[in-house]
This record gives structure tokens, C-alpha cells and sequence, in this order.
């Protein structure tokens, strides 16, 4: 697959791969990630769906030679070692008493909470990168079914834990922040602590699954998490 790679300003190189959702994109740009990441002149690296941003902490003198290395380690993705990846499973209770917007959203495409609950529990969702708030993980593939364009008049409020979607997408706020998605469950569990040395524990290419819980067991779960008592289930793999 064609990826573009071009300067950005003086001190960065833009890569962009085609504009869609893809977990081979995905791959290769953790790969080069993985590879680059810790060479001396690398100030910071940034990536999305299908573009990866590089700045470097000096003006570039020679773009042709470092294009040229970047396109040499794309190549030799393939014969890395896969990376230890992590499948983890997400209680949600999908309940109008902790999400406002699910009675509007339900009217807005006109299906019913069951339904909606089928079809958002089903996949199993690849971690694409985190943007937008610290921890806000942007996750793929949504049903075609479920997915609605953003609010044309954001929300000034949306809570922590509210998951939601937004276009295609799924996600989960980890802060109290404005938002535009639409709020379709809660789960009390958090992918940002700042108290942690790694501030969002989940990383591009992990997998998250969403299972549905009743109120009572949300509520169990929130005690058990600020005492210390309740550990995600996960399974590890090679990915």
C-alpha cells in the first residue's frame, strides 16, 4: 500500500498511507514507530489513522537520505517480531440513568436498546491511537448500523466513563470534557492515570470488547474499582 512521505515544516516528515481505517496501516506504522522511536534526534512522534507526523529536534539537511531510510524500514515490517498485544474486556451498563443521550440517540436511528446493545457488544475493536483527551481511545470497526454523524451543537458536558460514538467510531470518555459524540452507556473503568508513569495503559493495536452489565453490577464494579478490588479481565497475545 502507497504511503507519501513529505516534509512538514523544517524539523518534521509527514507519512500518509490512504484515508481509510485499516489494521494493516495500523501495523505498519507501529512497526516504524517501534523501530525509529528511540534514535537521538527524534524530539516526538505523532499518528492517527493512516498519517504518522515525525518531529526531529534539528532543521533536516538532507530530506532525500532520511525519506529513503524511513521507506527501508516500511519495508522490513514484515520480518519483525510481532508485538505483545492485549485483548481487554469493558463492562457497560447501557442505562439512560448514567447516559442522557441515549434516548435521543435510539430515536435518532430508530432501533431499539436491545438492538443497539447486540450490535455494539459484538465486535471485537482494534485500538487505532489515542487523541483528543489524554486516554480517549479511538476504536474500529463500528456496525454501519450504529453510526450517526456528531451533534451539530457539541455537548458542554459529557462525564467520565460515558462511552459513545461519533461517526464510525467508539470510544470512551476518561475525563469529565465537552464532547460531540453521542453518549450510549457508562463504565466506571478509566484508561488515563495520571498518577501512573504510563498515563493510558491500553495502546494502539490492543483490542477492547464491551460487555453488557445491569445497573447494579456497574455500581459493584465502581466501589470495587475505588478500593482497589477489581482487575480488568484481559488475555495477553502476541499480536
Amino acid at each position: 500500500m502507497k504511503v507519501n512521505i513529505t516534509r512538514y515544516g523544517t524539523k518534521g516528515v509527514l507519512l500518509q498511507w490512504p484515508p481509510i481505517i485499516d489494521e494493516g496501516i495500523l501495523s505498519k506504522m507501529t512497526h516504524l514507530i517501534d523501530t525509529i522511536k528511540e534514535e537521538d534526534n527524534i524530539l516526538d512522534i505523532h499518528h492517527a489513522y493512516h498519517e504518522v507526523l515525525i518531529q526531529y529536534r534539528n532543521t533536516i539537511q538532507n530530506f532525500n537520505q532520511l525519506k529513503q531510510n524511513l521507506q527501508a524500514a516500511l519495508l522490513k515490517h514484515k520480518k519483525v517480531k510481532p508485538t505483545q498485544t492485549t485483548h481487554w474486556t469493558i463492562p457497560v451498563c447501557y442505562d439512560d440513568d448514567f447516559v442522557p443521550d441515549l434516548e435521543r440517540y435510539l430515536d435518532r436511528k430508530e432501533i431499539r436498546l436491545s438492538e443497539l446493545i447486540a450490535l455494539h457488544t459484538r465486535p471485537t475493536y482494534t485500538v487505532y491511537f489515542t487523541g483528543f483527551l489524554p486516554g480517549f481511545l479511538y476504536l474500529g470497526t463500528l456496525d454501519d448500523k450504529l453510526a450517526i454523524n456528531r451533534k451539530s451543537k457539541p455537548s458542554r458536558l459529557i462525564k467520565a466513563g460515558t462511552v459513545a460514538i461519533g461517526g464510525t467510531q467508539t470510544g470512551i470518555y476518561p475525563q469529565d470534557s465537552p464532547g460531540g459524540w453521542y453518549g450510549i452507556g457508562y463504565t466506571p473503568i478509566s484508561f488515563f492515570n495520571p498518577r501512573l508513569p504510563i498515563l493510558t495503559w491500553a495502546k494502539p493495536g490492543d483490542k477492547i470488547s464491551f460487555e453488557s452489565v445491569e445497573k447494579d453490577r456497574i455500581l459493584h464494579i465502581k466501589r470495587a474499582i475505588r478500593k482497589g478490588d477489581y482487575t480488568i479481565k484481559s488475555e495477553k497475545y502476541e499480536g
